[in-house]
């Protein structure tokens, strides 16, 4: 079977940048190149008019911020977003908003051909009924977070969801506490919550969410109120009223709900 048709999108206020992605696309028979911009105004009546399946945006233009003009053509939404970038300073923030790729200039051939793979596979997973937001779309197609990016230090660092103990909530952040160092990432606890697997995470309070496998017991403290300990030597509050379906959930995952 012949591999479904992507329309391609380059926007980019380089002439060389935007003919160095046209020229590589060109050489991709699944990728139909519907038109380029130099400019964020350009942009968005173009997405609005074309549909592309498959956008390279430069994180900046110079009459618009690129993540503005995102939001303003509804996000990403059914498009595969690939950021473009002299540096990597906002990969994260790409990687947040949804961006599928996010591109280091003068781009490799082999960066842009992985990054057609990964909006390929998005698509596909789109049209069987998965929505991949927020996690790479995994082989059973759950769409579930599996990984998140978070900054320390300069770098940006990979974390497996299986390896964080404890979600908490920060403002506008959710602080990432594995059993050797803690991340701060971008997120409401709301969002977080939509994404993780419920059969391995549950939201034990407004505040935090918990990674059942780490957890070791719970003992009730006041108020209909429990303490739970986990795999860190932290505790943190289970609201009295979330505690019968959080020992189902313990249950479910393999744990001794108690008594």
């Amino acid at each position: 079977m012949s591999r479904q048709r992507l329309k391609v999108m380059i926007v980019d206020d380089e002439e060389p940048a935007r003919r160095k992605l046209s020229e590589l696309a060109a050489d991709r028979s699944e990728l139909e190149p519907v038109v380029e911009c130099a400019t964020a105004a350009e942009a968005l009546r173009a997405i609005r008019t074309e549909r592309p399946d498959l956008l390279f945006l430069d994180v900046r233009l110079p009459d618009r911020d690129s993540f503005e003009l995102l939001d303003d053509a509804g996000g990403a939404g059914e498009v595969g977003v690939v950021f473009v970038s002299a540096d990597g300073d906002l990969a994260l923030r790409a990687f947040e908003v949804g961006a599928v790729d996010y591109l280091v200039k003068p781009v490799s051939r082999g960066a842009f051909e992985r990054a057609v793979e990964r909006a390929a596979r998005l698509k596909a997973a789109r049209a069987a009924g998965g929505n991949g937001a927020g996690a790479e779309p995994g082989g059973n197609g759950s769409g579930r977070l599996r990984r998140l990016l978070a900054r320390d230090q300069g770098r940006i660092v990979v974390v497996p969801v299986e390896q964080v103990v404890r979600f908490e909530g920060d403002g506008n952040y959710v602080r990432l506490h594995c059993a050797d160092a803690a991340y701060r990432v971008r997120a409401t606890m709301t969002e977080l919550e939509s994404q993780l697997d419920p059969d391995h995470f549950f939201r034990v309070h407004r505040s935090t969410i918990v990674n059942l496998e780490h957890v070791r017991d719970l003992t009730h403290v006041i108020h209909g109120d429990y303490q739970v300990r986990l795999a860190d030597g932290a505790e943190v509050i289970l609201t009295g009223a979330r505690r019968d379906a959080f020992t189902r959930a313990l249950a479910g995952a393999g744990a001794s709900a108690g008594a």
